[in-house]
C-alpha cells in the first residue's frame, strides 16, 4: 500500500504488514537463493540492520504471485523517527547461493514516521497551486526555493524539520523555530535544492517537536518539471557553432568537448556525452561527477580522441549527445536530455604535395583527356636513363590530353602546377614544334610554352583555392604529329601557403 510514498507511517501497521516484490520477475524459479535487509537507525541513534532473507529459495507459490515477507514490525516500531528505512533485495539468476553471483533489485527508501500526520502539508511557494499534489517550473524558483509551514496552535517554542525528500532518498533538511503568527518559512535556497530535482517528484513535509514529542506532517508532493530544451546548452566540439563542419586538418591532437554551465547546474550532477557516428557511439564522458570548477566554468577541456574523427569517411554527419543526471544518480536512462549538436566531418588531409615520378609505369592517378584518346598516342619510354612519359601526338588532336582531379584543396592557400617536357623524335619536321599549357578548373594557367629542342623545360602556373575541389590540366596546343612529339616528366602539385 507504501508503493507510491516515500513516507512510511508506523502507526498503520500495528496489525501487519509485508514487503512485497511483485509482480514475478522474468525468468524466475523455483529454488532461486533470494535476500532481502532492512537497514535504518534506531530510536539511540545505533545502526539497524536485518537480514530478513539470506539465500532464501524461492518456492512454487512464489512463482505464481511473487515475494511476500512479512515485516518484523516489532523492530520497525524502535526506529527513529524521522530516519530513513532501507529495503534491498538479490536473486541470484545462476542459481548459486553466494550474494556475489546475485542481481540487485535495487533499494526502496522510506522515512519513519511514529505518530499520526496529524498537521497540515507544508506548501512550496512559488508552484502552481497549494494544492496537497502540485507542479512547479524549476526556473522560477531558482533564487528563491522557500516552502511554507502553518498550522494552528504553533508556539515560539516549537522546534520544526522541514524536510526536501527526493525519489532517490535524497533529503535536504531546514531547521527552524515557531513563530507567534502561526507560519513560519523554510528556505532551501542555500542548499539548492531545486538543483537537484529537475525532471522528477518531491515530498515537502515537516515535523514539529514540542517537549518530548514529536509530530509530523501530511506531505505535499511537487512535480518538478523539466526545463525546456530551448534554455538548455548542447555540448560544442572545439568550441564549433551546431551544424559546422570538424575539419581534421584545422587541429592538432586531439579535439575539445566543452559544455557551459546550464541551467540549474550543481556539484555532484551526472554527466553523459557520446559522439554518435559512422556506425559507433564513443563515449567522451560516462557518469562524470560535475564539480565545483565545472559549476563555475562549466565542463570544458574534455578529450574527444582524434581518431574519432579521423577514421570516418569523408564528409560524415556526427551527433554529439548528453545526458544530465539532477538528482546525481547514475542511471542515464533517467537523465535529462540536453540538444544534440550536429557536425560534417571532414577527414581528408589536405592536400599538401602530389608528384608523379613515372619510374613505376604508372600514370598515378592522372587520366587520359581527347588529345590522348588513343592508346597509341601516350606510352613510358626510358629517356636519358630515366622513364618518360612520351606522346607520339597519333591522334594529331590538340586539347586536354591528361587531366587529375582532387577534393582536399585547402581553401585560401596558393597551390603551384609544374611539369617538365622536352622535344623529342623531331627527325625532318623542324617546324612542327610541340606547345604545351597548364591549367586548372579553379583558374590561373601558364602561358603557351614551345618545345623547340631537347631541352628540358619547365611549365608551372600557380592559383589561391577558392573551393576544396579542383581538376589540373595538360593542355596539348598543336594538332599535327610529324615532329610534334615530346617527353614529359616531374608532375608536381604543391601547396605553397
Amino acid at each position: 500500500g507504501y508503493a507510491d510514498t516515500t513516507v512510511l507511517p508506523l502507526y498503520q501497521l500495528h496489525g501487519g504488514a509485508s514487503i512485497d516484490i511483485a509482480p514475478p520477475w522474468p525468468f524466475m524459479f523455483a529454488g532461486q537463493p533470494t535476500w532481502l535487509e532492512l537497514s535504518g537507525v534506531d530510536s539511540n541513534g545505533d545502526t539497524y540492520h536485518r537480514p530478513l532473507y539470506v539465500a532464501n529459495l524461492l518456492t512454487e507459490n512464489d512463482l505464481g504471485k511473487g515475494v511476500f515477507a512479512a515485516l518484523p514490525i516489532d523492530e520497525i516500531l524502535q526506529l527513529k523517527d524521522g530516519s530513513v528505512l532501507g529495503i534491498k533485495f538479490w536473486s541470484s539468476f545462476p542459481g548459486i547461493p553466494l550474494l556475489q553471483t546475485a542481481t540487485f533489485f535495487g533499494e526502496t527508501a522510506y522515512v519513519i514516521q511514529q505518530l499520526p500526520a496529524e498537521l497540515a502539508f507544508p506548501t512550496l511557494v512559488g508552484a502552481a497551486t497549494i494544492a496537497q499534489e502540485t507542479t512547479v517550473d524549476p526556473l522560477a524558483i531558482e533564487k528563491t526555493t522557500s516552502v511554507k509551514v502553518a498550522y494552528k496552535g504553533m508556539l515560539v517554542t516549537d522546534e520544526i524539520v522541514c524536510k526536501w525528500i527526493l525519489e532517490n532518498g535524497l533529503v535536504f533538511e531546514e531547521k527552524i523555530k515557531g513563530q507567534a503568527s502561526g507560519s513560519v518559512i523554510a528556505d532551501f535556497t542555500k542548499q539548492q535544492a531545486v538543483h537537484n530535482s529537475v525532471n522528477s517528484r518531491v515530498q515537502l513535509m515537516y515535523s514539529v517537536k514540542r517537549g518530548d514529542k514529536i509530530t509530523l506532517s501530511t506531505v505535499q508532493t511537487v512535480a518538478v518539471g523539466t526545463i525546456a530544451v530551448s534554455k538548455l546548452p548542447g555540448v560544442l566540439i572545439n568550441n564549433q557553432v551546431n551544424g559546422a563542419t570538424i575539419d581534421i586538418n584545422r587541429f592538432a591532437g586531439d579535439a575539445q568537448a566543452a559544455l557551459i554551465p546550464y541551467p540549474l547546474i550543481k556539484e555532484g550532477h551526472r554527466v553523459w556525452v557520446d559522439v554518435v557516428g559512422g556506425g559507433r557511439s564513443v563515449s567522451i564522458l560516462s557518469d562524470y561527477k560535475v564539480t565545483a570548477g565545472d559549476v563555475t566554468t562549466g565542463l570544458v577541456g574534455k578529450v574527444v580522441p582524434r581518431n574519432v574523427f579521423a577514421t570516418l569517411a569523408n564528409n560524415s554527419q556526427v551527433t554529439v549527445t548528453c545526458n544530465v543526471a539532477y538528482d546525481g544518480s547514475s542511471d542515464k536512462e533517467a537523465a535529462v536530455v540536453f540538444p544534440v549538436t550536429t557536425y560534417s566531418v571532414w577527414s581528408l588531409v589536405d592536400l599538401s604535395y602530389d608528384y608523379t615520378p613515372l619510374n613505376n609505369y604508372s600514370y598515378n592517378g592522372w587520366v587520359r583527356g581527347a588529345a590522348a584518346a588513343d592508346s597509341r598516342d601516350l606510352y613510358f619510354l626510358v629517356l636519358q636513363g630515366a622513364v618518360r612519359l612520351v606522346n607520339n601526338t597519333y591522334s594529331s588532336v590538340s586539347g586536354i590530353l591528361l587531366h587529375k582531379s582532387f577534393n582536399n584543396l585547402r581553401v585560401g592557400s596558393r597551390y603551384r602546377f609544374s611539369i617538365q617536357a622536352s622535344r623529342w623524335n623531331i627527325g625532318g619536321h623542324q617546324g612542327n614544334t610541340p606547345m604545351l599549357s597548364l591549367s586548372s578548373s579553379q583558374g590561373g594557367t601558364s602561358n603557351n610554352v614551345e618545345l623547340p629542342d631537347a631541352t628540358w623545360r619547365t611549365l608551372s602556373m600557380e592559383f589561391v583555392a577558392t573551393s576544396r575541389s579542383a581538376t589540373f590540366y595538360i593542355s596539348h596546343q598543336r594538332p599535327t604529329h610529324d615532329g610534334n612529339d615530346y617527353a614529359m616528366a616531374n608532375f608536381t602539385i604543391q601547396r605553397l601557403t
